[in-house]
C-alpha cells in the first residue's frame, strides 16, 4: 500500500537533507502576494486544494528582490528562514526557468544548484 501524499511530504520535510527533486512530486506552485509576501512551496493536497507548506520551506515564507546572478539581474526569491535563493528568468510569456542557489549543502545535502521550470497554469 502506498503512502498518502501528505504522509510522504511530511516524511520528506522531516528529513535533515531532503533533496529538492524529492519535493517535485508534491510541489505545485509558488504564490506571490507582493514583493515581501511570497510562499516558496505551495503543494496540492489529496483533495486537490492548494496550501502553503511552510515547514519544508524552513518554517517561513519569502520575499522577492532584484539580485545579480552569474552576471545577470534576476527576479530572486529570498527565503526567510533558509540560506536559499531561487533565481528566475523568463523563457517566454508562460514559462520561467529557476535556479535554486545558496548554502544548499547544509539544507539539502548537496552543494549543486537545482534547476527547475515554472509554467503558468492557463
Amino acid at each position: 500500500m502506498s503512502q498518502s501524499l501528505r504522509a510522504r511530504f511530511d516524511a520528506l520535510a522531516a528529513t535533515p537533507a531532503a533533496a529538492p527533486a524529492d519535493l517535485d512530486a508534491l510541489w505545485s506552485d509558488l504564490a506571490f502576494g507582493g514583493p515581501l509576501d511570497a510562499d516558496p512551496l505551495v503543494c496540492r493536497a489529496e483533495d486537490g486544494t492548494l496550501y502553503a507548506e511552510t515547514t519544508a520551506a524552513g518554517g517561513g515564507s519569502a520575499s522577492l528582490w532584484a539580485v545579480a546572478f552569474r552576471g545577470e539581474v534576476t527576479a530572486t526569491m529570498v527565503y526567510d528562514a533558509l540560506p536559499v535563493l531561487d533565481h528566475f528568468k523568463a523563457v517566454d510569456d508562460d514559462t520561467l526557468m529557476g535556479i535554486m542557489n545558496g548554502k544548499l549543502e547544509q539544507v539539502f545535502g548537496t552543494a549543486d544548484p537545482y534547476y527547475f521550470w515554472l509554467e503558468r497554469d492557463l
